[in-house]
């Protein structure tokens, strides 16, 4: 897979767990906002929803702090998008590395 094939599952995957409505031609930027902008709603209304997702996702509690103590005046709805999917976009290369060392273990079985 590429970039671009990544960009697509990162895509799909935000609009399967915020309920997104992204389009496959909607740039790195796009995803952002989008996803920032509910990110601030759910500060203001559903503050333990976040932190659920947070620990879902698997983000970095220490980096997040640091990400949103060095950033004061930039907006945090845009910091913790950016912090979900760079987290997000790990994951996708880790299954894909994973995926394909087992591909390569059934190869040898045979």
């Amino acid at each position: 897979m590429n970039q671009q094939e990544d960009l697509q599952q990162l895509q799909l995957e935000l609009n399967n767990l915020y309920g997104l409505q992204t389009e496959n031609s909607d740039p790195l930027s796009r995803l952002e906002e989008l996803l920032s902008q509910k990110i601030n709603t759910m500060i203001q209304f559903d503050f333990a929803g976040l932190i659920r997702i947070l620990y879902r996702i698997d983000v970095d509690e220490n980096k997040l702090r640091l990400l949103l103590n060095g950033n004061s005046t930039e907006d945090s709805g845009l910091v913790l998008a950016r912090l979900l999917i760079a987290r997000q976009l790990e994951k996708i290369k880790s299954r894909k590395q994973y995926k394909s060392k087992n591909l390569n273990v059934d190869e040898d079985n045979w």
